[in-house]
């Protein structure tokens, strides 16, 4: 990604998918399940976005963190959060989608 950007800098969403990408890849082998390692992946992308008023001195002006950090981590919170099997288990009878109506 960094690559495709005529000028790309750090403190940005490129900052958030690439703490998030490097954590994953980091676990992943480790942890062999999903949903912590996705969660791992998560946080490492929080700490980017708070970070990133640190490293940008517009966003440090203006007291707020990178738009675009801030969509990627509501977006992948929100995917997670929606299909976790925590959440499975509260709002649909303990199974996950993929084996709620498989016959018998």
């Amino acid at each position: 990604a960094w690559a495709a950007l005529a000028a790309p800098k750090e403190g940005t969403i490129l900052s958030a998918i690439s703490a998030f990408a490097a954590r994953v890849e980091e676990l992943a082998t480790h942890l062999g399940d999903f949903v912590p390692v996705m969660r791992e992946g998560l946080t490492a992308a929080r700490e980017a976005l708070k970070n990133s008023r640190n490293i940008l001195p517009a966003l440090q002006a203006a007291g707020v963190v990178d738009a675009g950090a801030l969509g990627f981590v509501r977006s992948w919170r929100g995917s997670f959060t929606t299909s976790s099997p925590a959440r499975w288990t509260r709002s649909n009878g303990g199974a996950p989608p993929q084996e709620r109506n498989r016959p018998g």
